[in-house]
């Protein structure tokens, strides 16, 4: 292999800050905007000027660095857990798989594997308060670290059909980590009519967490959250079909999708689930199935991180980072940040490393921003598998390592983000760390 020296590398490979998903979070939410990151029309002009690949690959980079297109709620996540056990019995029709019994409660993490409450029953050390009661008082233990103790109460929350508890439990699995134990969890959840639960179990599937990746199966669950009214289901199943995984691409689908989202985000909001008022928060960030409003967007976050939801802290902080209808302000943004990213919010974690990243409001600490980069990244943020990449291309606090670089951008790629795709094909036609590949690399960049 030979590396091509190109001018501006490092500028090339800038990463990205934290997109709102237009997205129900995740996530950052992720999340998208209604151009659908579409680079076709882009490459077409590049071709038909003459305009040599690696020139186009760096402009349209910063272009969508410059815009911040890149925005995602759920990215992929390692898969170093085993899968679910093949034992699993059948499911009835309509059911998703119940899975074999677990491990028993204190052998496979730090919190334990509590078993699932079949539905209706609460789960062990649950109250008789309502699924959103409980999931806020759960939130409360998870900010004060007291992960055991907020367990019990997130699973019962979930049971119930709280959107915040379903977060707050997968948040918690995703500590130890414990995929499987949350799949055995959501499952049995799903089938008892759970809609947020069932959007969690096919957010494994989306991204390998725990189980084998798959978008089809993912697509099956996310429509049986979506029937069942819940709006990170509806968003979810419209990502899938805007980039054509699992189903047909369809950006007419996607719309009608992200618009029931944004209904069902607003109802949940003014019901007083302030995870609905995030999910419409990162739609209002992002001009998703709604006019762009940050104004809207910051009071959604304020009455949401006031009341515990982290990932609308994160919301806030890229408001402050970005000067996105108030005053920039790196101090606040990372405060907001902070608080985010403590809480399990992957999106907020990216959004503290490009603070230490560049040095903004914080002492510039390049070795301490990829760590928060691999923590985002780890936690299902694919805004934080690109910007760790681009420190390995980049060599900022580590070795140059192209072929690190190229790992982290495929899955960005595989999980359907265009950027992702370009830093790739970038690294096939110009042979960095991989045998230079121009055919490959040019269809990248498609």
């Amino acid at each position: 292999m030979t590396e091509t020296a190109f001018p501006d590398l490092p500028r090339l490979f800038t990463t990205i800050g934290k997109v709102a998903r237009s997205e129900p979070s995740e996530r950052s939410v992720t999340r998208k905007s209604d151009e659908w990151f579409s680079l076709s029309g882009t490459v077409a002009r590049a071709r038909a000027s003459g305009v040599p690949v690696w020139a186009w690959a760096r402009a349209v980079v910063l272009v969508l660095v410059l815009v911040a297109v890149f925005a995602i709620h759920h990215g992929p996540g390692p898969s170093t857990v085993s899968a679910p056990p093949a034992s699993a019995p059948a499911a009835a029709p309509g059911t998703i798989a119940v899975p074999a019994p677990t491990a028993a409660p204190g052998t496979a993490g730090s919190l334990g594997v509590a078993p699932a409450p079949q539905p209706g029953q609460p789960s062990s050390g649950s109250t008789s308060a309502g699924p959103q009661e409980v999931a806020i008082r759960g939130g409360e233990l998870i900010a004060q670290g007291r992960y055991t103790e907020a367990l019990p109460l997130a699973q019962q929350a979930c049971t119930g059909g709280s959107v915040f508890g379903c977060n707050s439990l997968f948040d918690l699995y995703s500590r130890e980590p414990n995929f499987a134990g949350a799949w055995a969890f959501f499952t049995k959840a799903c089938n008892g009519d759970s809609a947020s639960a069932c959007t969690n179990l096919a957010f494994q599937y989306e991204h390998g967490l725990g189980v084998t990746l798959d978008y089809a199966e993912a697509r099956i669950i996310n429509k049986k959250a979506c029937d069942g009214e819940d709006a990170d289901g509806c968003y979810d199943l419209g990502y899938l079909y805007e980039h054509g995984l699992g189903v047909t691409q369809s950006h007419d689908q996607a719309l009608a999708l992200y618009t029931q989202a944004a209904i069902l985000y607003r109802k949940s909001c003014d019901g007083g689930d302030e995870g609905g008022c995030t999910g419409l928060g990162y739609f209002y960030t992002n001009g998703t199935a709604v006019a762009q409003n940050f104004a809207q967007a910051q009071t959604l976050f304020q009455k949401a991180c006031d009341a515990g939801e982290v990932d609308a802290c994160g919301g806030l902080g890229g408001l402050y980072q970005n000067g996105n209808g108030v005053t920039q302000n790196y101090s606040r943004a990372d405060a907001f940040f902070e608080k985010g990213c403590d809480g399990g919010d992957a999106d907020a974690c990216n959004g503290v490393g490009r603070l230490y990243e560049f040095g903004h409001g914080v002492q510039e600490d390049d070795a301490h921003a990829r760590v928060l980069y691999q923590t985002a990244c780890d936690g299902g943020d694919l805004a934080g598998c690109t910007n760790l990449g681009s420190i390995y291309v980049n060599g900022k606090g580590v070795p140059r390592d192209y072929l690190r670089a190229r790992t982290f951008y495929q899955k960005v790629c595989d999980g359907g983000v265009p950027d992702g795709c370009a830093f790739l094909g970038f690294l096939y036609a110009n042979g960095l760390g991989v045998d230079k590949d121009t055919t490959k690399g040019e269809a990248l960049l498609k």
